[in-house]
């Protein structure tokens, strides 16, 4: 995924989570990543610029501001109330919908969550079935 981004060469990414020290490592290395996390963060990190949000809410100065998005092994967790955020059973769709808000015309969305039998783990996070992804994903990215 880094890849793809350092070949894309956006002006703004954004990525979602809060995890320095793999992906947004990578990335770090060659350009500036944004991380937007509701969880505080406790590493500071060159080229990591960090902002405190609950993306089930919209940040309103947000609204088309990164060409590039990902959102890796995030969503799943939107929603269920273990890192701090309120408990909503339709967290991770206002999550997506507020992120493809986040996204200006013709940007690129990077997703990743876990596969298999739709199902909510206890205490843990979403499984999505891939026909449920297409179907959310259809209309806003054709």
């Amino acid at each position: 995924m880094a890849r793809k981004i350092f070949n894309n060469n956006p002006k703004r990414h954004l990525d979602i989570g809060l995890r320095t020290d793999g992906f947004d490592a990578h990335v770090a290395v060659f350009r500036e990543i944004e991380i937007m996390d509701v969880r505080e963060q406790i590493s500071n990190v060159k080229n990591i610029v960090f902002r405190k949000a609950d993306l089930m809410q919209l940040p309103q100065d947000m609204i088309n501001t990164f060409d590039s998005i990902s959102s890796l092994h995030a969503v799943e967790h939107f929603g269920l109330g273990r890192n701090g955020d309120p408990v909503d059973y339709f967290g991770h769709l206002k999550g997506i919908e507020n992120m493809t808000k986040m996204l200006t015309i013709g940007g690129k969305y990077y997703f990743a969550v876990p596969l298999g039998m739709q199902r909510i783990e206890f205490n843990g996070h979403r499984v999505f079935s891939v026909s449920y992804l297409l179907d959310l994903f259809k209309e806003k990215f054709a």
